[in-house]
């Protein structure tokens, strides 16, 4: 969990964006949760790698509270909940190879498009 406050945010507003443009918030929160399990020992005995499905629940409230600007309002896009589903491949301690596919969802009621991302690392 974290949680944000601007002092000042309803002159930055005015100073930054004139009406009717966006509005900066004096209040923003969220959190997640993070969960994954080497599934790896379950499928060998011993095993020299790791493979690990995941999972990440987020609720981005970046908005939470607005000053009062020229009547303007939050933008409910700006809430989301975003759900990621991946796949966490380890061939060998120094190299990752990761599958995720991703969710997103607003207070907009317009869902974006899901997103499927493929990464590589590798510690040196």
């Amino acid at each position: 969990f974290t949680g944000a406050s601007i002092d000042g945010a309803k002159e930055l507003t005015e100073a930054l964006f004139p009406a009717p443009g966006p509005v900066v918030p004096e209040r923003q929160q969220g959190w997640y949760v993070d969960l994954a399990y080497d599934v790896a020992p379950l499928l060998v005995d011993s095993p020299s790698f790791s493979l690990s499905p995941w999972l990440r629940f987020e609720d981005l409230q970046l908005q939470k509270e607005i000053p009062a600007v020229d009547g303007r309002a939050a933008d409910p896009s700006l809430d989301q909940q975003v759900l990621t589903v991946g796949l966490q491949a380890k061939p060998h301690p120094q190299v990752v190879l990761k599958l995720d596919w991703i969710h997103v969802t607003t207070g907009a009621d317009d869902e974006a498009d899901d997103t499927v991302a493929l990464g590589a690392g590798f510690a040196f």
